[in-house]
């Protein structure tokens, strides 16, 4: 396994398959300094164990050093790549550079829009829809003031509550944002 940290050095892959050698996938990570996204990182590394060799990029939150990473899969053999998008408005160049590569393509947790999905019979979208996300936490919340009457503490049956949003940048938290509202 190569995990690179950093402009795509230090890291040779074999352009010669082996009989015995496990496809090869590719995690592009917006940033590894991510929580959730180093969580993300384990379940890869752990659904492929003996399956297939995981080789983890860091893009560090910027979209140039993630294209510059997906657009050199030129040299390898890669079977299939995994995308935590940077920037989803890049959604359609990232399908673009792998449909020419005959690469497919699974985006998570960030989810580019839906034409961009569907450009391409090879390009997969997993995780929530982040709309609906909102409207699934505002239901909850109703739910639970319906259900409990005394949570309206000053007694003049709204609610009032505090979003907070996240990443500004971050489209799905804009969606889910609006899903809210």
């Amino acid at each position: 396994m190569c995990i690179r940290d950093s402009l795509l050095t230090g890291c040779k892959i074999s352009h010669t398959k082996k009989d015995n050698e496990k496809p090869k996938i590719v995690f592009f990570a917006y940033t590894l300094h991510d929580t959730f996204v180093k969580s993300l990182e384990k379940v890869v590394q752990k659904a492929s164990a003996d399956r297939s060799e995981v080789i983890i990029e860091d893009a560090f939150n910027n979209e140039e050093l993630q294209k510059s990473q997906i657009t050199d899969l030129s040299n390898q053999e890669i079977k299939s790549v995994i995308v935590n998008v940077v920037d989803v408005s890049e959604g359609a160049n990232i399908v673009n550079i792998l449909k020419q590569k005959n690469i497919p393509v699974v985006f998570i947790n960030r989810e580019p829009e839906q034409s961009v999905i569907s450009s391409w019979n090879q390009a997969y979208y997993v995780g929530t829809h982040a709309v609906q996300s909102g409207h699934m936490s505002v239901e909850i919340l109703l739910d639970y003031f319906n259900k409990n009457k005394n949570a309206d503490h000053n007694r003049d049956n709204m609610i009032q509550y505090v979003v907070l949003v996240g990443e500004l940048e971050n489209q799905d938290a804009i969606y889910r944002t609006q899903g809210y509202k």
